[in-house]
Order: C-alpha cells, then structure tokens, then sequence
C-alpha cells in the first residue's frame, strides 16, 4: 500500500499518506500518528464487535416464504373490514401493507389481527372504489 492517501473526513486536512499496512496495523504514517485522533483505538475495537455481531445476526437468520395473500371485502367506499379466511396466518414474522401499490405505514389507518382461522385487517376509513389492497408476508417455515 505505499503512496496510499487516507483522508480522514473532508473537513480535515488530516491526511495518512505512504503508509503500510500491516494487518491489522497501519505502519510508516506520514502526517499523523494514532495519537494525533483522540479515541481511535477503542474506535476501532468498537467497529470489530459490531462486525462480529452482524456475523452472528446473519448466522442466526431465519428462513421463511415471501407470499401474497388475499383478503375479501368490497372495495366500495363504506366497507373498512377485509378478512381471510383461508390462510394461517398466526406465525406470521412480517406483513406488509399495499394500497394501490404504496407501503402503508403502520400510523394508525389500520389494525390487522392475524390469526389461526381467521385474519382480519381494519381502516380507519374505507378504501375507495377502484383501490387495490395487498398483503405481502414473511411466513416463518414449519416444523
């Protein structure tokens, strides 16, 4: 790594220039030392645990299905309450909203109850004639 230039942020005029690096240290500064950045060391401890830890995150990722699924109910600008019927949908990890293809955000302008039989989702005002309503989830794998 010689000629290696490291700006440090680009509010600075520190910079690390024709330095070597042996791992894990960087050797034959040129401009500044380690000592010249108040907390580098326990910086850059700190970024190792946090690596090892999203290692430890995606290790333990669970796997599981991406679906759409159904909920029947008119769409016509009165009826706030869509059900389905036909899904368990009780080990549910994750659902998402869609109205006419947007994310809705869970603010407050709907509930959803998912359950073994039966799943309902509630709005706080009917969806209007010509809407589209999606359901996307992240069913967790049976055992």
């Amino acid at each position: 790594m010689s000629n290696t230039r490291i700006i440090l942020d680009r509010q600075s005029d520190l910079m690390l220039t024709g330095a070597t690096l042996s791992s894990p240290h960087i050797t034959n500064p040129v401009g500044i030392v380690q000592a010249d950045i108040s907390g580098l060391t326990s910086s850059l401890a700190s970024l190792e645990e946090k690596d090892t830890s999203i290692d430890t995150r995606l290790n333990n990722f669970q796997s599981g299905l991406f679906q759409y699924v159904t909920f029947s109910g008119a769409i016509d600008n009165t009826n706030k309450i869509f059900t389905n019927n036909t899904n368990n949908l009780s080990n549910i990890l994750l659902y998402l909203v869609f109205v006419n293809g947007l994310l809705q955000e869970e603010s407050g302008d709907y509930s959803i109850n998912l359950g073994n039989n039966s799943s309902t989702i509630t709005f706080v005002e009917a969806l209007k004639i010509g809407s589209k309503l999606s359901i996307l989830i992240f069913r967790s794998p049976s055992i």
